[in-house]
Parts: structure tokens; C-alpha cells; sequence
């Protein structure tokens, strides 16, 4: 039953919201509606168009879900879908995700629960709860099933997205499989699609981390196609060509990836993407610039850990001053890796920074291994090497793992004690396996 109160809760709010921006009913309808309608929606004599809605959010400097916030579960079915899917489109995923559940209170025709559903999921993959998007999927998918709606277009992007929620996990062979269904589904629609090209770049992107760099160069490439022949986005286009930069890294091709990065660096500009561009210009220094001029490209990650201090990155700021001790390293500046070591653990506590098993903190107990074993400081680097390799293990980065157990032989083979050293290498051997003996 319709709440008769509706117009006056929306109008209350707007009223609300105007007098604290300090504008004049006038001021709020400038271009839009005379100051009289304002008015009339303010007191709730006049209920406005969904496309008013969205107007006077932008010009109160509110999302369209916060100015409505109380309001949902009155509003027409077909208000809240377009603001569901308006909250989509700008990334404002908490609020999406609760307009997603006052729809879901309702009994709804199969396509719009699907669509609801759908959302729902989506969203739960961006605001990194996997587990509960996977839920919301396999439930969507037996729903699917049951209505008979085996749409191609559908269930390519409903894998593509399970395949994120499990990379989410670092569940790659999970990750991959849905990934290749998704494909598979896509591949069956005649007509060239963007999602295609999603598709292929994460295919790309799971390939890069399971460190098989030539399959993830074919999938980029594949990708790319896509993306010049059907995306006017800087955004996507910006993500591949920094994710090929970085697979041209790993095959030693550094001028191809300088051109990547570079082209990367421009579109982030393009799209005004801050943050992205420290991390590229922090990459591009790492791999490219210190090749030709280490000191500059030290300065550059510094300058981008000076950004992402800034910016409350502190992860990030563990993992460059990391990359700066191994750069120290590769010159044999003992002296400086620790100084850079230092600064990262005098940032860690002073930020409450704690380590957690991911790829930053596996990759920065291989840096404490490599310096602890050039200090000849053994015991040290085969603690640090172990658990690098434990933690790359279990994100399923096995060939990652191999190389920082690979240290463990190294420093048992000097400390002489050669049983431990074959013990260690049958181990990394055992873990490559699992990869499929690569």
C-alpha cells in the first residue's frame, strides 16, 4: 500500500539538504524548475520526476541513494530500479547494494529479480565480499535454471563475475575455470561485444599471476582488439595497457613496456585517476627507469610513496619501500636496503599496519630473506624465505613460492647443511607440480 507521507519524507529531506548547502529555493531550481515547485516539493505537494530527482541530488552534491536514503522503500518499483542502477553506474556500490535489498522484500516478476540479483551480486564482487557474491550468483543460477533463461550474453557475465569473486579469493584455478565459461558462453554471440573483452583481459590477468606470461600476452592482445574496436572508455583501455606493460616486464622487453606504461600514465590523466598513476609511474620506475638510472628511478617511487602516505595507502607504502630495498639490494647497498627496511617498519607502526596474506606482504618477507642472506645472516633469511613461500603457496602462486624457497636452499647450502637444502628443493619441486609440473 502506498505510504501517503512519501512526498513529504522526499521533501523534508530536500528542504534539509538545501538550507545546509545555504541555497534559496530559487538557487536549487535555477535552470531546473521555478522556485514555486520547489517549494510545493518541499512541503510534499508535488512529487517530482525521477530525472528531477537525479538533477537536484547533483546540484546538492549528494548521491541520488542518500537523498533518498529513507525513501526507498516507498518509491515505485521503477523509481528504484533506475536509481539502482544510476548508484551502479557511479560506483556508489553500498548504497546500490541497499536499494538491492528493499526491492527483495517484494514479490517480483523473474526478470526484474533477475536483474536485482544480478546488481546485487555485482556489486558484493566490488566491494570485495566474495563469499557472499558467490552465494548470490550460484542462487541467481538456480533460479536461471529453473525458468528456463539460458541467455549466452547472461551467463557470460555471470561467470566473467564469479570468475572475479574467486580471484577476489586468489582461488586462480577456481578464478580461470569460471573465466573459460564465460568465454565460452560469449564466444556463441555473433555480434562483437565489450564483455568479450573483459573477459579476455581477466583470463589475462589470472594467466599473469599463475606467472604463465605468454598465455596472458595472448589474452591481452585479444583484449585490446576488443577495446579499439568497441570501447570509447580511457578507464579500460588505461587497466590493459597497464597490464600488458607489466606482462612485458616479465619477458625482459623493457622498451615495449615503457610504451605501455606510458600510454597507461595518459589515459589515467585523461580520466583524472590519481591513484592509478603513482602506481603505474611507481611500476614503470621499478622495472624500467632503474634499469638505465637507478637513482632516478628511486626518487620517482619515493615521490609515489610520498602519494600513497598521503592518500591512506599504507599497504602500498610497505610494498614500495620494499621494492626500494630491493633495488638497494640489486646494487649490493646493504646499507641502504636497511634504511629503506626501516622506514617501512617505522611507517608500519606508526600507521598500525599489520601483515596479512596477500602477494604485498608474501613479496616483502622475500626482500627480508635476500638481505638477511647477503648480511650472511642464515638462520634469518631461511625464516623469512619459508614464510614468503607459505603465503605465495597458499594464494596460489606457486612459481612465486619455488622462488623464495629457493633462498631457503640457498642460504642451507651455505650454512653446509645439504640434507636440509634437498629437502627444500624436493618441497619446491612438489609445489611446481601442483601447477602441472611447469
Amino acid at each position: 500500500m502506498r505510504n501517503d507521507n512519501r512526498p513529504k519524507m522526499l521533501g523534508a529531506k530536500i528542504q534539509e539538504l538545501r538550507i545546509t548547502k545555504g541555497l534559496t529555493q530559487g538557487e536549487l531550481g535555477q535552470g531546473l524548475v521555478t522556485p514555486s515547485m520547489i517549494s510545493q516539493i518541499e512541503s510534499g505537494r508535488a512529487n517530482p520526476s525521477y530525472k528531477l530527482l537525479c538533477q537536484l541530488a547533483e546540484r546538492l552534491e549528494v548521491p541520488l541513494a542518500h537523498l533518498t536514503a529513507e525513501y526507498h522503500e516507498t518509491m515505485s518499483i521503477g523509481v528504484q530500479l533506475k536509481t539502482l542502477q544510476a548508484c551502479k553506474e557511479k560506483k556508489e556500490f553500498s548504497d546500490a547494494l541497499m536499494i538491492c535489498e528493499n526491492l527483495l522484500q517484494n514479490e517480483l516478476p523473474n526478470n526484474v529479480l533477475k536483474e536485482v540479483l544480478f546488481v546485487k551480486a555485482e556489486c558484493l564482487v566490488w566491494t570485495r565480499k566474495p563469499d557472499e557474491a558467490i552465494e548470490c550468483f550460484r542462487d541467481l543460477l538456480k533460479r536461471l535454471n529453473e525458468w528456463g533463461d539460458q541467455e549466452n550474453s547472461t551467463l557470460a557475465s555471470i561467470y566473467n563475475l564469479l570468475g572475479c569473486a574467486y580471484f577476489n579469493k586468489l582461488d586462480l584455478l577456481t578464478a580461470h575455470s569460471y573465466f573459460v565459461q564465460a568465454d565460452s558462453h560469449i564466444q556463441k554471440i555473433d555480434n562483437l561485444d565489450i564483455a568479450q573483452g573483459y573477459i579476455q583481459y581477466n583470463l589475462g590477468r589470472v594467466h599473469e599471476w599463475m606467472d604463465d606470461t605468454e598465455a596472458a600476452r595472448v589474452h591481452y592482445e585479444q583484449a585490446l582488439a576488443v577495446f579499439n574496436e568497441v570501447s570509447n572508455s580511457h578507464r579500460e583501455l588505461a587497466n590493459l595497457y597497464y597490464a600488458i606493460g607489466i606482462n612485458r616486464t616479465k619477458d625482459n622487453d623493457l622498451a615495449s613496456a615503457d610504451k605501455y606504461l606510458n600510454d597507461a600514465i595518459a589515459l589515467y590523466k585523461a580520466s583524472n585517476m590519481i591513484d592509478m598513476i603513482q602506481k603505474v609511474k611507481e611500476t614503470q620506475a621499478f622495472h624500467c627507469v632503474s634499469k638505465h638510472d637507478p637513482g632516478e628511478a628511486k626518487l620517482i617511487m619515493l615521490n609515489c610513496c610520498n602519494y600513497f602516505k598521503e592518500a591512506g595507502d599504507y599497504q602500498y607504502v610497505a610494498y614500495t619501500y620494499a621494492k626500494l630495498a630491493m633495488l638497494a639490494l640489486s646494487e649490493g647497498n646493504l646499507d641502504e636496503a636497511q634504511d629503506f627496511l626501516g622506514t617501512m617498519e617505522r611507517e608500519n607502526d606508526r600507521n598500525q599496519v599489520l601483515p596479512v596474506t596477500n602477494h604485498f606482504w608474501a613479496y616483502i618477507y622475500r626482500v627480508y630473506a635476500q638481505y638477511h642472506f647477503h648480511k650472511l645472516n642464515y638462520g634469518e633469511a631461511v625464516k623469512y624465505a619459508n614464510r614468503s613461500a607459505e603465503i605465495f603457496d597458499i594464494i596460489g602462486l606457486k612459481r612465486e613460492a619455488a622462488k623464495s624457497l629457493q633462498i631457503t636452499v640457498d642460504s642451507e647450502t651455505e650454512e653446509g647443511n645439504l640434507p636440509a637444502a634437498l629437502a627444500t628443493s624436493k618441497k619446491a619441486i612438489e609445489i611446481l607440480s601442483k601447477e602441472g609440473g611447469k
